[in-house]
Protein backbone atom coordinates (compact mmCIF):
# COMPACT_ATOMS: atom_id res chain seq x y z
CA UNK A 1 0.00 0.00 0.00
CA UNK A 2 3.18 2.40 0.49
CA UNK A 3 4.65 1.26 -2.38
CA UNK A 4 1.16 2.31 -4.11
CA UNK A 5 0.95 5.56 -2.24
CA UNK A 6 3.87 6.91 -3.79
CA UNK A 7 3.34 5.80 -7.19
CA UNK A 8 1.83 9.57 -7.71
CA UNK A 9 4.97 11.29 -6.11
CA UNK A 10 6.82 12.55 -9.10
CA UNK A 11 3.60 13.50 -10.79
CA UNK A 12 2.41 15.62 -7.27
CA UNK A 13 5.75 17.12 -6.85
CA UNK A 14 5.55 18.62 -10.66
CA UNK A 15 2.39 19.55 -10.60
CA UNK A 16 2.46 21.71 -7.30
CA UNK A 17 5.15 23.23 -9.26
CA UNK A 18 3.50 24.09 -12.32
CA UNK A 19 0.03 25.18 -10.82
CA UNK A 20 1.82 27.23 -7.97
CA UNK A 21 4.02 29.36 -9.87
CA UNK A 22 3.71 28.55 -13.84
CA UNK A 23 1.62 32.15 -14.42
CA UNK A 24 4.42 33.73 -12.07
CA UNK A 25 6.90 32.32 -13.79
CA UNK A 26 5.81 32.98 -17.20
CA UNK A 27 4.54 36.75 -16.61
CA UNK A 28 6.97 37.72 -13.82
CA UNK A 29 10.52 36.24 -14.97
CA UNK A 30 9.99 35.37 -18.70
CA UNK A 31 7.82 38.68 -19.64
CA UNK A 32 5.03 36.85 -21.12
CA UNK A 33 1.81 39.19 -21.15
CA UNK A 34 -0.78 37.32 -19.29
CA UNK A 35 -2.87 36.42 -22.59
CA UNK A 36 0.17 34.27 -23.53
CA UNK A 37 0.14 32.65 -20.67
CA UNK A 38 -3.15 32.03 -20.04
CA UNK A 39 -2.84 30.42 -24.18
CA UNK A 40 0.17 27.98 -22.62
CA UNK A 41 -1.69 27.37 -19.84
CA UNK A 42 -4.92 26.16 -22.34
CA UNK A 43 -2.87 24.70 -24.41
CA UNK A 44 -1.17 21.98 -21.87
CA UNK A 45 -4.60 21.28 -20.43
CA UNK A 46 -6.67 20.27 -24.08
CA UNK A 47 -3.13 18.38 -24.65
CA UNK A 48 -3.85 17.18 -21.03
CA UNK A 49 -7.46 16.63 -21.52
CA UNK A 50 -7.44 15.01 -25.76
CA UNK A 51 -4.58 12.37 -24.70
CA UNK A 52 -6.01 11.29 -21.59
CA UNK A 53 -9.18 9.23 -23.14
CA UNK A 54 -6.26 7.57 -24.75
CA UNK A 55 -4.24 6.88 -22.43
CA UNK A 56 -7.04 5.56 -20.23
CA UNK A 57 -8.19 3.14 -23.11
CA UNK A 58 -4.46 1.92 -23.66
CA UNK A 59 -4.23 1.24 -19.76
CA UNK A 60 -7.58 -1.37 -20.31
CA UNK A 61 -5.59 -3.04 -23.21
CA UNK A 62 -2.39 -5.35 -23.46
CA UNK A 63 0.59 -4.04 -25.05
CA UNK A 64 1.45 -7.35 -25.87
CA UNK A 65 1.38 -11.15 -23.71
CA UNK A 66 4.53 -10.83 -22.01
CA UNK A 67 4.46 -6.90 -20.66
CA UNK A 68 1.02 -8.00 -19.72
CA UNK A 69 2.35 -11.22 -18.04
CA UNK A 70 5.96 -9.71 -16.64
CA UNK A 71 5.08 -5.99 -15.53
CA UNK A 72 1.88 -4.96 -16.04
CA UNK A 73 -0.70 -3.42 -18.72
CA UNK A 74 -1.05 0.16 -16.42
CA UNK A 75 2.64 0.01 -14.60
CA UNK A 76 4.20 0.09 -18.53
CA UNK A 77 2.22 3.12 -19.33
CA UNK A 78 3.45 4.55 -15.59
CA UNK A 79 6.98 3.86 -16.34
CA UNK A 80 6.70 5.94 -19.70
CA UNK A 81 5.14 8.60 -18.47
CA UNK A 82 7.85 8.91 -15.59
CA UNK A 83 10.74 9.04 -18.37
CA UNK A 84 9.05 11.33 -20.53
CA UNK A 85 8.22 13.93 -17.34
CA UNK A 86 11.88 13.40 -16.34
CA UNK A 87 13.13 14.17 -19.82
CA UNK A 88 10.53 17.32 -20.17
CA UNK A 89 10.66 18.80 -16.41
CA UNK A 90 13.75 20.40 -16.87
CA UNK A 91 13.01 22.93 -19.31
CA UNK A 92 10.17 23.93 -18.64
CA UNK A 93 11.20 26.29 -15.70
CA UNK A 94 14.58 27.18 -17.00
CA UNK A 95 15.46 30.57 -20.04
CA UNK A 96 14.32 29.51 -23.24
CA UNK A 97 17.39 27.98 -24.79
CA UNK A 98 16.71 29.59 -28.53
CA UNK A 99 15.88 33.13 -26.99
CA UNK A 100 18.08 36.20 -26.14
CA UNK A 101 16.68 40.32 -25.65
CA UNK A 102 15.55 40.22 -29.11
CA UNK A 103 13.45 37.47 -29.24
CA UNK A 104 9.82 38.66 -29.81
CA UNK A 105 7.13 36.93 -27.26
CA UNK A 106 5.16 34.63 -29.73
CA UNK A 107 8.37 32.87 -30.21
CA UNK A 108 8.86 32.50 -26.16
CA UNK A 109 5.21 31.83 -25.92
CA UNK A 110 5.88 29.13 -28.70
CA UNK A 111 8.50 27.70 -27.48
CA UNK A 112 7.34 27.02 -24.02
CA UNK A 113 4.00 25.92 -25.66
CA UNK A 114 5.62 22.75 -27.28
CA UNK A 115 7.03 22.13 -24.06
CA UNK A 116 4.48 22.21 -21.68
CA UNK A 117 2.01 20.04 -24.75
CA UNK A 118 4.58 17.38 -24.70
CA UNK A 119 4.37 17.51 -20.20
CA UNK A 120 0.83 17.39 -20.83
CA UNK A 121 0.61 14.15 -22.66
CA UNK A 122 3.35 12.29 -20.15
CA UNK A 123 1.56 13.61 -17.05
CA UNK A 124 -1.66 11.95 -17.71
CA UNK A 125 0.21 8.32 -18.02
CA UNK A 126 1.17 8.26 -15.11
CA UNK A 127 -2.47 9.78 -13.47
CA UNK A 128 -4.60 7.65 -15.44
CA UNK A 129 -2.40 4.50 -14.69
CA UNK A 130 -1.85 5.10 -10.57
CA UNK A 131 -5.60 5.90 -10.58
CA UNK A 132 -6.31 3.00 -12.55
CA UNK A 133 -3.99 0.54 -10.35
CA UNK A 134 -6.59 1.12 -6.95
CA UNK A 135 -9.38 -0.54 -7.80
CA UNK A 136 -6.52 -3.79 -8.54
CA UNK A 137 -5.51 -3.39 -4.98
CA UNK A 138 -8.62 -1.73 -3.16
CA UNK A 139 -10.53 -5.42 -2.44
CA UNK A 140 -12.94 -3.83 -0.42
CA UNK A 141 -14.72 -0.28 -0.40
CA UNK A 142 -12.65 0.54 3.68
CA UNK A 143 -9.72 -0.50 1.36
CA UNK A 144 -10.23 2.30 -1.29
CA UNK A 145 -11.04 4.96 0.83
CA UNK A 146 -7.73 4.27 2.58
CA UNK A 147 -5.73 4.28 -0.45
CA UNK A 148 -7.27 7.36 -1.43
CA UNK A 149 -6.79 8.89 1.84
CA UNK A 150 -2.33 7.54 1.15
CA UNK A 151 -2.46 9.50 -1.67
CA UNK A 152 -4.30 12.69 -0.89
CA UNK A 153 -1.69 12.61 1.76
CA UNK A 154 1.08 12.03 0.01
CA UNK A 155 -0.40 14.81 -2.44
CA UNK A 156 -0.60 17.14 0.53
CA UNK A 157 3.04 15.77 1.26
CA UNK A 158 4.34 16.80 -1.81
CA UNK A 159 3.03 20.26 -1.82
CA UNK A 160 4.51 20.83 1.47
CA UNK A 161 7.59 19.71 0.40
CA UNK A 162 7.59 21.74 -2.52
CA UNK A 163 6.42 24.68 -0.52
CA UNK A 164 9.35 24.45 2.79
CA UNK A 165 11.95 24.03 -0.66
CA UNK A 166 10.65 27.15 -2.19
CA UNK A 167 10.58 29.01 0.83
CA UNK A 168 14.31 28.50 1.68
CA UNK A 169 15.36 29.58 -1.62
CA UNK A 170 13.07 32.27 -1.51
CA UNK A 171 14.51 33.65 1.85
CA UNK A 172 18.05 33.28 0.44
CA UNK A 173 17.12 35.30 -2.42
CA UNK A 174 17.85 38.84 -2.00
CA UNK A 175 15.55 40.40 -4.65
CA UNK A 176 12.21 41.84 -2.41
CA UNK A 177 9.87 40.79 -5.76
CA UNK A 178 9.86 38.56 -8.50
CA UNK A 179 9.39 41.34 -11.30
CA UNK A 180 10.24 40.66 -14.96
CA UNK A 181 12.53 43.55 -14.89
CA UNK A 182 14.73 41.96 -12.47
CA UNK A 183 15.02 38.81 -14.25
CA UNK A 184 16.28 40.02 -17.78
CA UNK A 185 19.21 38.01 -17.97
CA UNK A 186 19.90 34.26 -17.22
CA UNK A 187 22.42 34.55 -14.57
CA UNK A 188 19.69 36.46 -12.23
CA UNK A 189 19.00 35.25 -8.64
CA UNK A 190 15.33 34.25 -9.92
CA UNK A 191 16.03 32.18 -12.59
CA UNK A 192 18.51 29.86 -9.92
CA UNK A 193 15.75 29.46 -7.67
CA UNK A 194 13.91 27.92 -10.53
CA UNK A 195 16.60 26.08 -11.81
CA UNK A 196 17.39 24.54 -8.06
CA UNK A 197 13.26 24.08 -7.73
CA UNK A 198 13.51 22.02 -10.84
CA UNK A 199 16.42 19.72 -10.19
CA UNK A 200 15.04 18.81 -5.99
CA UNK A 201 11.65 18.00 -7.84
CA UNK A 202 13.27 16.17 -10.53
CA UNK A 203 15.49 13.75 -8.24
CA UNK A 204 12.94 13.43 -5.24
CA UNK A 205 9.98 12.23 -7.68
CA UNK A 206 12.40 10.11 -9.66
CA UNK A 207 13.56 7.88 -6.44
CA UNK A 208 9.84 7.26 -5.28
CA UNK A 209 9.19 6.38 -9.15
CA UNK A 210 11.46 3.92 -8.78
CA UNK A 211 9.89 2.76 -5.22
CA UNK A 212 6.66 2.56 -6.79
CA UNK A 213 7.67 0.45 -9.67
CA UNK A 214 9.68 -1.95 -7.12
CA UNK A 215 6.73 -2.58 -4.76
CA UNK A 216 3.55 -2.72 -6.79
CA UNK A 217 2.93 -6.10 -8.65
CA UNK A 218 0.29 -5.68 -10.97
CA UNK A 219 0.46 -8.97 -12.10
CA UNK A 220 -0.28 -11.29 -9.22
CA UNK A 221 -3.77 -11.76 -9.73
CA UNK A 222 -2.70 -13.17 -13.29
CA UNK A 223 0.03 -15.70 -12.08
CA UNK A 224 -2.34 -17.28 -9.00
CA UNK A 225 -4.97 -17.65 -11.71
CA UNK A 226 -2.48 -19.62 -14.12
CA UNK A 227 -1.51 -21.56 -10.61
CA UNK A 228 -4.54 -22.76 -10.32
CA UNK A 229 -6.24 -20.07 -7.85
CA UNK A 230 -9.94 -19.03 -8.35
CA UNK A 231 -10.89 -15.64 -7.43
CA UNK A 232 -14.95 -14.71 -6.58
CA UNK A 233 -17.20 -12.86 -9.36
CA UNK A 234 -16.75 -10.09 -7.25
CA UNK A 235 -13.04 -9.98 -7.73
CA UNK A 236 -12.25 -10.83 -11.34
CA UNK A 237 -15.18 -7.84 -11.79
CA UNK A 238 -17.49 -7.57 -15.04
CA UNK A 239 -16.06 -4.99 -17.50
CA UNK A 240 -18.46 -2.87 -18.76
CA UNK A 241 -18.58 -1.54 -22.39
CA UNK A 242 -18.27 2.69 -22.64
CA UNK A 243 -21.69 2.48 -23.88
CA UNK A 244 -22.92 1.19 -20.96
CA UNK A 245 -20.86 3.73 -18.80
CA UNK A 246 -22.30 6.21 -20.70
CA UNK A 247 -26.11 5.32 -19.96
CA UNK A 248 -25.19 5.56 -16.32
CA UNK A 249 -26.81 8.26 -14.54
CA UNK A 250 -24.53 7.93 -11.69
CA UNK A 251 -21.53 8.25 -13.98
CA UNK A 252 -22.72 11.82 -14.87
CA UNK A 253 -23.19 12.95 -11.41
CA UNK A 254 -19.47 11.48 -10.29
CA UNK A 255 -18.35 13.54 -13.10
CA UNK A 256 -19.50 16.24 -12.05
CA UNK A 257 -18.33 15.65 -8.58
CA UNK A 258 -14.79 14.87 -9.82
CA UNK A 259 -14.41 17.78 -12.00
CA UNK A 260 -15.68 20.26 -10.14
CA UNK A 261 -13.09 18.87 -6.88
CA UNK A 262 -10.12 19.18 -9.15
CA UNK A 263 -10.91 22.53 -10.70
CA UNK A 264 -11.10 24.02 -7.15
CA UNK A 265 -8.28 22.32 -5.93
CA UNK A 266 -6.04 23.57 -9.39
CA UNK A 267 -7.48 27.29 -9.19
CA UNK A 268 -6.75 27.48 -5.77
CA UNK A 269 -3.45 26.49 -6.31
CA UNK A 270 -2.67 28.54 -9.43
CA UNK A 271 -4.28 31.74 -8.51
CA UNK A 272 -4.12 32.03 -4.41
CA UNK A 273 0.05 32.92 -4.51
CA UNK A 274 -1.14 35.59 -6.98
CA UNK A 275 -3.68 36.93 -4.76
CA UNK A 276 -1.30 36.79 -2.12
CA UNK A 277 0.88 38.58 -3.71
CA UNK A 278 -0.89 41.45 -6.09
CA UNK A 279 -4.05 41.63 -3.93
CA UNK A 280 -2.86 41.35 -0.58
CA UNK A 281 0.23 42.90 -1.08
CA UNK A 282 2.12 40.29 1.32
CA UNK A 283 5.96 39.80 0.52
CA UNK A 284 7.26 37.12 -1.97
CA UNK A 285 7.89 34.62 0.57
CA UNK A 286 3.88 33.99 0.91
CA UNK A 287 3.87 32.28 -1.80
CA UNK A 288 5.30 29.67 -0.14
CA UNK A 289 4.01 29.35 3.21
CA UNK A 290 0.61 29.87 2.98
CA UNK A 291 0.65 27.01 0.71
CA UNK A 292 2.32 25.53 2.82
CA UNK A 293 -0.22 26.37 6.02
CA UNK A 294 -3.43 24.96 3.67
CA UNK A 295 -1.98 22.02 3.09
CA UNK A 296 -0.34 21.22 6.62
CA UNK A 297 -4.00 21.53 7.74
CA UNK A 298 -5.06 19.23 4.43
CA UNK A 299 -2.73 16.14 5.73
CA UNK A 300 -4.29 17.00 9.42
CA UNK A 301 -7.94 16.60 8.08
CA UNK A 302 -6.76 13.48 5.43
CA UNK A 303 -6.27 11.93 8.35
CA UNK A 304 -9.38 12.18 9.91
CA UNK A 305 -11.34 11.04 7.26
CA UNK A 306 -11.15 7.08 7.74
CA UNK A 307 -12.58 7.76 11.10
CA UNK A 308 -15.21 9.98 9.94
CA UNK A 309 -16.37 7.84 7.46
CA UNK A 310 -17.61 5.25 11.04
CA UNK A 311 -20.39 7.87 11.26
CA UNK A 312 -21.07 9.68 7.97
CA UNK A 313 -21.12 8.80 4.73
CA UNK A 314 -18.61 10.00 1.76
CA UNK A 315 -21.61 12.24 0.30
CA UNK A 316 -22.41 13.74 3.74
CA UNK A 317 -18.32 14.69 3.99
CA UNK A 318 -18.35 15.74 0.57
CA UNK A 319 -21.18 18.40 1.03
CA UNK A 320 -19.88 19.64 4.37
CA UNK A 321 -16.28 20.30 3.06
CA UNK A 322 -17.55 22.15 0.08
CA UNK A 323 -19.56 24.08 2.86
CA UNK A 324 -16.85 25.13 4.11
CA UNK A 325 -14.33 25.76 1.03
CA UNK A 326 -17.30 28.25 0.00
CA UNK A 327 -17.36 30.02 2.94
CA UNK A 328 -13.20 30.66 3.27
CA UNK A 329 -13.16 31.78 -0.22
CA UNK A 330 -15.90 34.10 0.50
CA UNK A 331 -14.20 35.15 3.44
CA UNK A 332 -10.90 35.78 1.48
CA UNK A 333 -13.05 37.64 -1.48
CA UNK A 334 -14.44 40.50 0.91
CA UNK A 335 -11.45 40.90 3.33
CA UNK A 336 -9.69 44.02 2.46
CA UNK A 337 -6.31 44.09 2.51
CA UNK A 338 -5.90 46.60 5.26
CA UNK A 339 -6.94 43.55 7.75
CA UNK A 340 -4.35 40.56 5.29
CA UNK A 341 -3.72 38.78 8.55
CA UNK A 342 -7.29 38.14 9.09
CA UNK A 343 -6.83 35.57 6.17
CA UNK A 344 -5.17 32.85 8.26
CA UNK A 345 -8.12 31.43 9.70
CA UNK A 346 -9.91 30.87 6.31
CA UNK A 347 -6.63 29.84 4.72
CA UNK A 348 -6.77 26.85 7.27
CA UNK A 349 -10.56 26.04 6.84
CA UNK A 350 -9.56 25.93 3.32
CA UNK A 351 -7.02 23.60 3.26
CA UNK A 352 -9.21 21.09 5.61
CA UNK A 353 -11.64 21.65 2.93
CA UNK A 354 -10.56 21.04 -0.02
CA UNK A 355 -8.12 18.08 1.28
CA UNK A 356 -11.34 16.04 2.27
CA UNK A 357 -12.96 16.95 -0.70
CA UNK A 358 -10.22 15.05 -2.44
CA UNK A 359 -10.30 12.24 -0.58
CA UNK A 360 -14.25 11.40 -0.73
CA UNK A 361 -14.54 12.50 -4.06
CA UNK A 362 -11.86 9.99 -5.47
CA UNK A 363 -13.70 7.32 -3.00
CA UNK A 364 -17.08 7.33 -4.50
CA UNK A 365 -15.36 7.35 -8.15
CA UNK A 366 -13.61 3.91 -6.92
CA UNK A 367 -17.28 3.08 -5.42
CA UNK A 368 -19.00 3.39 -8.60
CA UNK A 369 -16.05 1.38 -10.49
CA UNK A 370 -17.00 -1.29 -7.78
CA UNK A 371 -16.00 -4.92 -9.10
CA UNK A 372 -15.34 -3.45 -13.06
CA UNK A 373 -11.39 -3.09 -12.46
CA UNK A 374 -11.00 -3.95 -16.20
CA UNK A 375 -12.84 -0.97 -17.15
CA UNK A 376 -11.51 1.48 -14.79
CA UNK A 377 -8.55 3.73 -17.21
CA UNK A 378 -11.58 4.37 -19.18
CA UNK A 379 -13.62 5.59 -16.61
CA UNK A 380 -10.83 8.23 -14.80
CA UNK A 381 -9.40 9.24 -18.65
CA UNK A 382 -12.97 10.43 -19.56
CA UNK A 383 -13.83 12.45 -16.38
CA UNK A 384 -9.88 13.53 -16.59
CA UNK A 385 -10.59 14.71 -19.99
CA UNK A 386 -13.47 17.20 -18.79
CA UNK A 387 -11.72 18.39 -15.59
CA UNK A 388 -8.51 19.58 -17.64
CA UNK A 389 -10.59 20.86 -20.52
CA UNK A 390 -12.80 22.82 -18.36
CA UNK A 391 -9.98 23.91 -16.13
CA UNK A 392 -7.97 25.38 -19.48
CA UNK A 393 -10.99 27.10 -20.61
CA UNK A 394 -11.23 28.47 -17.15
CA UNK A 395 -8.13 29.78 -16.66
CA UNK A 396 -7.83 31.59 -20.00
CA UNK A 397 -11.17 33.75 -19.92
CA UNK A 398 -9.50 34.37 -16.12
CA UNK A 399 -6.24 35.83 -17.74
CA UNK A 400 -7.80 37.63 -20.55
CA UNK A 401 -9.44 39.55 -17.74
CA UNK A 402 -6.15 40.03 -16.13
CA UNK A 403 -5.25 43.26 -16.17
CA UNK A 404 -1.61 43.63 -17.42
CA UNK A 405 -0.02 45.77 -15.14
CA UNK A 406 -0.83 42.37 -12.45
CA UNK A 407 1.05 40.21 -14.87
Amino acid sequence: RFAYGVGHVFNDLCIQAWFSYSLIYFTKVMGLSAVNAGYIFLASQLADAFSTPFIGYLCDRQITKIVGERYGNKKIWHLFGCVGIAIVWPFLFSPCLMCDENTEEWQKTTYFGILTLIFNICWPMVEISHLSLMPHVARRTKDAIELSAIRSAMKLGCGVYVYVVTWILLKDNKETQIDASLSRFKSTPVFFFFQYQTIIVLITGGIFALVFHWGVDETTRHREMQNGKKYPPSLLGVKKSIKEWFKSADFYVMMVIYFTTQNTTNLIQTYFPIYLTETMHFPKEAIAYFPLLILVFGIIASAAVKPLTKKFSNRVLYCASAVVVIASEAWMFFNPQESRDAIYAPTILLGCGVSIMVVTSLAMVSDLIGDDKESSGVVYSVMSFVDKLSLGLIVLGLQENTPENHG
